[in-house]
C-alpha cells in the first residue's frame, strides 16, 4: 500500500519512522545507507510472507515491550543495528493494520536507498531511470499487467523485467524495481513505480534550499551557506538564490517544509503575530 492510502494512525507512525531514518542515516556513509536499505528489504520479505507475524507486530492488545522483544528474537544478528532499531520502533508504534507495518518498512527501505544515492552522487540517475520506466509502463498496459500478475511465477516475471532493465539502468534503480516486483504486497507494478518516482521527487525538493536575499550573494557566501546547510541536514544541499528586495535584510531559507527566516521582514511578522495573539 502506498503511504498516502494508509489511515491516519499508520501515516503518523510512518512519519515518525521517516524522521528516525533521516537522523539515523545522516551519520552513515553511502555504502552503509545502501546496506540499511537491503536489511530493511530483507525484513519486509519475511513480513510479507507471514500474515500472523504482521498482525502480532501491530496488535494493540500486546505491550510495546513484547512486540519489540519479538523483533529482537527474529532479527537480532540477522540485520544491522540501524535496520533493527527502526524495526523495533515500528513494532512499538501504532498501526491501523498489520500490513501497514510491512508497507512502512518497505517505504523506509526505499528512502534509505535514495539517501545512499544522495550520498554517492547517483541520485539524479536513479530518479531519471525510475521515471523513464514508469513512462514505459504507462505506454504498455500489457507489460504492466504481465509484471503485476501474481498468479504467474515470480521467476518468469523477474526474468522479463531483467530483460528490459538489467545493464540498461542505474544498478540501484534496477534493485528497487526488482525489489517491488518481488514484494507480494505490491499488487500493481505501475502504482509502485509511481510511488517511487513521487518519493524521489519529494527528496529532490527537500535537497534544494530556496534562499531569498535582498542582494545577490557572492560565490564565497553561497559556498559557505551551502556547506552550512549540508552540515545541518546531513546530506548534500543545493542552493538556489532568489534576489527579493522585500526581504529587507538577512536571509529567508526554505528546505522542503522547513523555513529558516532570518530576515528583518520575518522578524517583524513574528512580532506582529505575538501582539495579535
Amino acid at each position: 500500500m502506498l503511504p498516502a492510502l494508509m489511515q491516519a494512525t499508520s501515516r503518523e507512525s510512518l512519519a515518525g519512522l521517516r524522521e528516525q531514518l533521516e537522523q539515523t542515516a545522516g551519520g552513515l556513509q553511502a555504502a552503509e545507507a545502501h546496506a540499511l536499505s537491503s536489511d530493511l528489504r530483507a525484513i519486509v520479505r519475511v513480513l510479507a510472507g507471514e500474515p500472523a507475524l504482521r498482525r502480532a507486530l501491530a496488535d494493540p492488545s500486546a505491550s510495546e515491550t513484547s512486540r519489540a522483544e519479538l523483533v529482537g528474537r527474529l532479527f537480532a544478528g540477522q540485520v544491522g543495528e540501524p535496520a533493527l532499531g527502526l524495526t523495533v520502533t515500528a513494532a512499538k508504534s501504532q498501526w491501523s493494520t498489520g500490513g501497514d507495518v510491512a508497507d512502512a518498512l518497505s517505504d523506509l527501505s526505499h528512502q534509505a536507498a535514495f539517501i545512499g544515492a544522495e550520498k554517492d552522487g547517483s541520485f539524479s540517475s536513479v530518479e531519471e531511470d525510475l521515471f523513464r520506466f514508469g513512462r514505459v509502463l504507462d505506454a504498455n498496459g500489457e507489460l504492466e499487467q504481465t509484471l503485476s500478475d501474481a498468479s504467474a511465477p515470480l521467476e518468469k516475471r523477474q526474468q522479463l523485467l531483467g530483460s528490459l532493465i538489467d545493464g540498461k539502468v542505474n544498478p540501484l534503480a534496477g534493485d528497487l524495481l526488482h525489489g517491488i516486483l518481488a514484494n507480494p504486497r505490491a499488487q500493481s507494478m505501475h502504482n509502485s513505480v509511481q510511488g517511487l518516482v513521487e518519493d524521489a521527487a519529494g527528496r529532490r525538493r527537500r535537497s534544494v534550499a530556496i534562499v531569498k536575499s535582498p542582494v545577490a550573494l557572492t560565490d564565497q557566501q553561497e559556498q559557505r551557506l551551502t556547506a552550512a546547510l549540508s552540515r545541518i541536514y546531513g546530506r548534500e544541499i543545493s542552493v538556489s538564490v532568489d534576489v527579493d528586495e522585500s526581504v529587507l535584510g538577512g536571509l529567508r531559507v526554505q528546505v522542503g517544509d522547513d523555513v529558516i527566516d532570518g530576515s528583518v521582514a520575518g522578524r517583524l511578522d513574528d512580532i506582529q503575530r505575538r501582539f495579535a495573539g
